[in-house]
């Protein structure tokens, strides 16, 4: 009855709950399934791909005027942290993958780090992610870590020590 209830007191926060009493007693978090498609090459990619390292993953799109500050700001810590086992992925979540506009918004910052697109739109669900960007720290067994809505402040010592630990994790 309570579930009931729950459930139409809004799906979103039925699942919160539930994945919540999922991981009850677990000590790690369970591994969090997502899907996209490179941006650069078009086949299929995911986070298991990455599994046994610690990802960043944030999400971004063309009109988002936070991630123009946000996706320079985590190129210069990818490329300031190349010696830290850490990838860093920008998932845009235009429709269609944001065409032109996003292919000369990926070359006028000049990003190398993975770039994925989301044309299943399921970055927002599977992250609980309130609007773009949203960024992710998943952990080397594909565990979500920590979920900053809106931009992550790479110069705040309380999100970078967090960021450390999960790369130190391992």
């Amino acid at each position: 009855m309570r579930w009931r209830r729950l459930a139409r007191s809004g799906p979103i926060l039925a699942m919160i709950v539930v994945a919540a009493a999922c991981q009850r007693g677990s000590s790690t978090p369970r591994p969090v399934q997502y899907r996209a498609t490179s941006f650069r090459t078009g086949s299929p990619v995911s986070l298991a791909d990455l599994k046994g390292r610690p990802v960043l993953l944030t999400s971004w799109a063309t009109w988002c005027s936070e991630c123009r500050k946000e996706l320079p700001a985590l190129e210069r810590y990818r490329e300031a942290h190349r010696r830290q086992d850490l990838t860093v992925v920008a998932v845009n979540v235009d429709g269609g993958g944001g065409g032109r506009l996003a292919t000369d918004m990926v070359a006028s910052f000049g990003l190398t780090m993975d770039l994925w697109t989301d044309s299943e739109d399921t970055f927002a669900s599977t992250f609980a992610a309130l609007g773009v960007p949203t960024t992710v720290l998943v952990d080397r067994r594909g565990g979500i870590v920590h979920v900053w809505q809106g931009g992550i402040d790479l110069n705040d010592p309380t999100e970078l020590g967090l960021i450390r630990r999960t790369v130190g994790d391992g």
